[in-house]
């Protein structure tokens, strides 16, 4: 079952998004010459979704989601949960300058492992002048200077756990030319 729903809130300039899914199965296993076993997984998804459309200086998209996976088993049974918040701010104080900030968040729990939570930070500052190709900016990644992002995954058979080494954090100064 999935279901997604957008509509726009005229009250606060603001685009808002609904989704959900839901799953479950039923499976029958031949493990190692032992009996069947039965197993029951299910998967629920809800998220949230807002983006402004200000027409002012200042602007937001926010994008969160959670999800839950449940595996029950003979004679056992694994719970996983994760939570992943995406926020972006954009700032235009003058024509001429954006400004954005993201931030990620990410929350990940199982029954196996002890829960893991990662903050991400990035931000970009641009300068256009009016009527000009010319684009100046400096540029900076992975501000809280994490060193991985890991991502657990759970069944009833195993368990996995991938970490993702990540770029240290940076700065750059840099333009660019439009051609058009």
């Amino acid at each position: 079952f999935s279901a997604v729903h957008q509509f726009l809130f005229n009250a606060i300039s603001t685009k808002i998004g609904f989704n959900g899914e839901y799953s479950r199965s039923l499976n029958y296993a031949n493990i190692n010459e032992s009996e069947i076993n039965d197993t029951e997984s299910s998967s629920s998804t809800v998220g949230l979704s807002l983006k402004s459309a200000f027409p002012s200086w200042f602007n937001y998209r926010l994008r969160t989601k959670w999800v839950s996976n449940n595996f029950k088993f003979e004679p056992s049974e694994i719970n996983q949960t994760s939570l992943e918040t995406n926020l972006r701010f954009l700032f235009r104080p003058v024509k001429e300058i954006k400004i954005s900030i993201d931030n990620i968040f990410a929350k990940l729990k199982t029954d196996t492992s002890a829960p893991v939570q990662q903050y991400f930070l990035d931000f970009r500052i641009s300068y256009i002048p009016l009527k000009s190709r010319v684009e100046f900016y400096a540029q900076g990644g992975n501000v809280l200077g994490n060193k991985r992002f890991v991502r657990i995954t759970s069944s009833p058979i195993s368990q996995s756990t991938q970490t993702i080494n990540t770029y240290p954090s940076y700065f750059v100064v840099g333009g660019n030319y439009n051609l058009k």
